[in-house]
């Protein structure tokens, strides 16, 4: 409830999913089936979807995983965008090719552990939509099962094909309810985690990991 007695009520609701199938070609190889699909309002999507077969190379053989990778990851999928509100392309659906870069090295020893990765993707129909990113963290064990973590991230954008048409509100804005023209986004981000039990519970499959 405003000032003046009015009534703004903000609606911010979103979800996502999503499967991996991956086959290994060697030690170093892999190759495999991805496939997304969000809604999240904020960003002018009642759906995006996309479907892309993919290919990764470690430099590193995966049974290395647990202490080291250098991974070069690309993808080239088809996209299907399904648009809440008109876009300034004046678009309520479209449907693009493609394709992304990822780069990543991660590497785990007794103090923690540490990463960096980089990201290259553009639409294919127009390479000048494209977006490149850095990011890097490192993970710093403080005690037994308590950890320090620290993430960091930079992206240039030029791949905003969704944008409404029309001006945003000052309520859509603070309280980020609407995506709004940019050239870069940038985080930063410092927290605590603290793991119960053996280190030894989980058993994880390195290949098409997260790079970020």
């Amino acid at each position: 409830e405003l000032e003046d007695g009015a009534t703004f009520t903000a609606r911010r609701d979103g979800w996502d999913a999503g499967f991996l199938a991956v086959r290994s070609v060697g030690p170093h190889w892999s190759v495999g089936v991805t496939g997304e699909s969000w809604s999240y309002r904020p960003d002018n999507l009642d759906l995006r979807a996309r479907l892309a077969p993919a290919i990764e190379w470690n430099l590193f053989p995966y049974a290395e995983a647990s202490r080291r990778q250098l991974v070069l990851r690309y993808t080239i999928g088809v996209n299907y965008f399904d648009y809440v509100e008109e876009t300034v392309h004046d678009l309520l659906t479209e449907t693009r090719l493609d394709h992304r870069f990822e780069l990543g090295y991660e590497t785990r020893r007794p103090w923690g552990d540490a990463h960096v990765s980089a990201s290259a993707s553009s639409f294919l129909h127009d390479w000048s939509r494209h977006r490149l990113g850095v990011s890097g963290g490192l993970d710093l064990r403080l005690t037994r099962g308590l950890r320090l973590d620290v993430f960091a991230s930079y992206s240039r954008v030029r791949d905003q094909i969704g944008l409404p048409k029309g001006d945003a509100t000052d309520e859509e804005i603070f309280l980020r309810l609407r995506e709004l023209a940019t050239g870069y986004e940038a985080s930063i981000r410092v927290g605590l985690n603290y793991t119960f039990g053996s280190i030894l519970n989980s058993v994880v499959n390195p290949r098409f990991a997260d790079l970020d």
